[in-house]
């Protein structure tokens, strides 16, 4: 996708998100689907399409395109809610990718601070860690260095 270019990379969006919902996976949250890792590189633009397979009746599309939006970081922010209400879903690997997308967000993310404490106190390890991470990301101050010019 690199080799491709900014904006041809944008006209590959469409294919790619209809590529991603044919592309079946059995561990999605480990091996996400190759269309997936693709939208990752695309950048901000394949936010809304991304945002819109968060509600996608499959969780394997619903986990591939939360892992692709995790990448945009702050430019994701218009998928939190969705991602919050992902976080409710009885798949574990679908939390995962919930909790993972929005620690990735970073402080863009607050409002997803009362869902991922409460994901946090669930027995899952693995949704645990990854409610942790985002807890500490989304909470996470910027350095003196990071705000410098």
């Amino acid at each position: 996708v690199s080799t491709l270019g900014t904006a041809r990379c944008q006209k590959a969006i469409p294919a790619l998100i209809e590529a991603l919902q044919r592309e079946k996976t059995h561990r999605p949250i480990r091996t996400p689907a190759s269309a997936a890792l693709a939208l990752r590189e695309v950048g901000p633009a394949a936010v809304p399409p991304l945002t819109e397979l968060l509600t996608h009746e499959r969780s394997d599309v619903r986990i591939g395109a939360a892992i692709a939006l995790a990448k945009n970081g702050p430019h994701a922010k218009p998928a939190v809610p969705l991602l919050i209400a992902m976080l409710s879903e009885r798949d574990s690997e679908v939390r995962q990718a919930a909790a993972y997308t929005l620690g990735s967000i970073g402080p863009a993310a607050r409002a997803a601070l009362p869902a991922l404490e409460a994901a946090y106190q669930e027995p899952d390890e693995f949704l645990r860690d990854c409610a942790g991470q985002a807890l500490s990301r989304i909470l996470a101050q910027p350095t003196a260095s990071a705000q410098m010019p």
